[in-house]
């Protein structure tokens, strides 16, 4: 089960699938309104060029003020530097790096690690919808493993009691709880 059809849940939901899992969608939004965030962003995907540098970057830069897993930070790094390729694996159309000297990004190009910053689009320019497109034509091509329910949202998640393990989750599907 994956909570919230954005780019997060979607992308999860396609390497879930991709893994050979049965994989359930569930969105609070009525069809033509999912997307969360991702659906209104400008479309750009902060990457990272050199594993070291994007974590230096964060850890010492953006995230220094906060009590941050390391090894949390660590794998958000690491899959920063793996954004051309996912964008590669998703077919996005036209996979484009921003040209140098013209991203805004890195926010903060003095922090140590910024050098190693840069952005990503599933196809050209800002503000077109390409990266949500592309991660919903996605979810959508593995229909026969991922079921999709809008206006479905996530009520409560079941945990064991003991160790707290999350093993499932109740959903609110159209005023009945699945």
């Amino acid at each position: 089960v994956v909570v919230g059809f954005g780019g997060a849940g979607g992308v999860s939901s396609i390497y879930a699938a991709d893994a050979g899992a049965r994989v359930l969608l569930c969105d609070v939004a009525p069809e033509g309104e999912e997307g969360g965030n991702t659906r209104f962003a400008a479309q750009m995907c902060v990457a990272g060029t050199d594993p070291e540098k994007t974590y230096t970057y964060y850890r010492d830069g953006l995230a220094w003020h906060f009590d941050v897993d390391e090894e949390m930070l660590r794998t958000y790094t690491d899959g920063l530097c793996g954004m051309k390729e996912l964008l590669e694996y998703l077919n996005a159309e036209e996979p484009s790096k921003w040209p140098n000297g013209t991203a805004v990004t890195p926010e903060y190009p003095e922090y140590e690690g910024g050098d190693a910053i840069e952005e990503w689009y599933a196809r050209p320019g800002m503000y077109n919808s390409s990266l949500w497109q592309t991660i919903r034509r996605n979810v959508l091509e593995r229909s026969d493993a991922i079921d999709v329910w809008l206006e479905s949202p996530a009520a409560r998640l079941i945990q064991d009691p003991i160790t707290r393990t999350v093993v499932g989750v109740e959903v609110d599907r159209k005023g009945e709880t699945v």
